[in-house]
């Protein structure tokens, strides 16, 4: 079989898009009889590539319009007739009059369906043009959680059989890395326990309201804690600027790393992650802080893994509290037998996470779809 999986997104942040040239890179190492085609934006770095895959350079069109949107689906669909695709993998469907071969549907989520997310214009403007109509169409979806699996078959009736949920894959094999966590700690956080934020979606906004919070939990126990924000570099120069003037400036620190074995010693060694997104998609550090055996402090909200599971964890506040998250910080800090316990409660959520199981099950998806055109 030949599967062609189109990671250019138009709308998603480029995490949600790497994250599919991961997975399914992942994928085709397991399965040397099928042929995999990616699609890839001509910025980015094609990866080490494996005798069954293809990299494909595919120019998006950066804002598109009526016009734009036909001429760029007619592109697509020659590209997939010219490498003899047998089905597609795309965030949005081709039209059907252009190719008659099954397409599956990637959602990192359905934040749009939802009436207490806000999204900003632009991005509901993308949503309502381009990936409602292809739910409607699609033959099958690769979604990250059972959140967003449910609303699926709630608010456009999609069979359960033709949804998958599939998500951080790396964080789930990078569980088993060795990590001194002393050494961690004493060659990028001054020796010093610290709280991670590892944010793909993180702002300017919310940047400043856990810088608050941390300002509050410092004036009250006086800690050596740090806080570490783990971003890529034009964010890196913005957050720097706002904390010219900030009290606690020296106890921030910035990670730039992309790499998943950094990022998982990263995690491990933290005192605590802080997860402040209100909802996620297929990658979110609720996970790989699952694996790595540290706690979590989590934003309470029905659409974040962390969030759901609060039920179980004392370690939650609500969205944009300050309050609430200082005192997180404050009682994660003083009750560090509280902290084991959750730590011990996430190792049975996280065992029941199987990345086998994830991409037996993708593939089980694409030959069910395949095989029902």
């Amino acid at each position: 079989m030949v599967i062609t999986i189109n990671t250019v997104s138009l709308g998603y942040n480029e995490n949600q898009e790497r994250f599919i040239l991961d997975f399914f890179l992942y994928l085709a190492r397991s399965s040397p009889n099928d042929s995999f085609n990616f699609l890839i934006d001509a910025h980015k770095n094609i990866p080490g590539s494996v005798a069954n895959t293809n990299f494909i350079i595919l120019n998006p069109t950066s804002k598109p319009n009526v016009f734009s949107w036909f001429s760029f689906q007619m592109k697509l669909a020659a590209l997939i007739k010219k490498n003899k695709t047998d089905i597609l993998i795309s965030p949005y469907i081709i039209s059907k009059l252009l190719i008659k071969i099954p397409q599956i549907q990637w959602l990192p989520h359905l934040a749009f369906g939802v009436n207490d997310i806000t999204l900003e214009k632009k991005e509901k403007l993308f949503f309502k043009k381009y990936i409602i109509p292809s739910i409607k169409t699609a033959d099958g979806f690769f979604t990250s959680s059972i959140i967003w699996k449910d609303l699926l078959q709630q608010s456009f009736s999609i069979a359960d059989k033709k949804i998958q949920i599939i998500n951080n894959i790396y964080s789930i094999n990078n569980s088993s890395i060795e990590v001194d966590v002393q050494n961690i700690k004493n060659i990028f956080f001054d020796n010093c326990e610290y709280f991670l934020v590892d944010d793909d979606s993180i702002n300017s906004k919310s940047f400043i309201f856990i810088l608050k919070s941390f300002s509050l939990f410092k004036k009250r126990l006086k800690s050596t804690m740090k806080l570490a924000f783990n971003v890529p570099l034009e964010l890196k120069n913005e957050f720097s600027v706002l904390i010219n003037a900030y009290k606690y400036r020296s106890d921030i620190i910035f990670i730039e790393s992309n790499n998943p074995n950094d990022i998982a010693k990263y995690f491990a060694a933290s005192y605590a992650v802080i997860v402040n997104q209100y909802y996620t998609g297929f990658l979110t550090s609720t996970i790989q802080a699952l694996v790595s055996k540290t706690a979590i402090l989590a934003v309470k909200s029905p659409y974040n893994m962390a969030g759901s599971l609060a039920v179980y964890n004392p370690f939650y506040f609500e969205k944009e509290n300050i309050n609430e998250l200082s005192d997180c910080m404050i009682k994660i800090y003083k009750d560090e037998n509280g902290r084991k316990e959750r730590i011990n409660d996430q190792v049975s959520i996280a065992a029941n996470i199987n990345p086998i199981t994830m991409v037996t099950d993708a593939k089980n998806l694409i030959h069910m779809i395949y095989s029902n055109k």
